[in-house]
């Protein structure tokens, strides 16, 4: 399960450099990084490098989703100083 964390963390990064829609994209791969990083790293017979993998996953994904909050944030501050200068 911590692959699949590390394989989501890295979509969210894609996704978070990408314009538009992919801001909402890595928001989403983000807390599926962190859910399956958890459950990855909480295994009680995983192996040390699957936990390993997983607990960096939700490093990962936590400053991802971090991250894409700080960038949803400045979107809507530069939206409304456009409406507060258009009105």
């Amino acid at each position: 399960m911590g692959w699949w964390a590390l394989a989501s963390s890295a979509a969210a990064a894609a996704a978070l450099a990408a314009s538009g829609p992919g801001l909402y994209v890595a928001m989403g791969f983000a807390i599926a990084a962190i859910a399956c990083g958890l459950v990855g790293f909480r295994g009680p017979a995983r192996a040390p490098r699957q936990r390993l993998a997983g607990a960096s996953a939700v490093g990962l994904g936590s400053i991802l989703l971090l991250l894409s909050f700080v960038e949803y944030g400045l979107v809507i501050a530069a939206i409304e100083e456009l409406t507060r200068m258009a009105g």
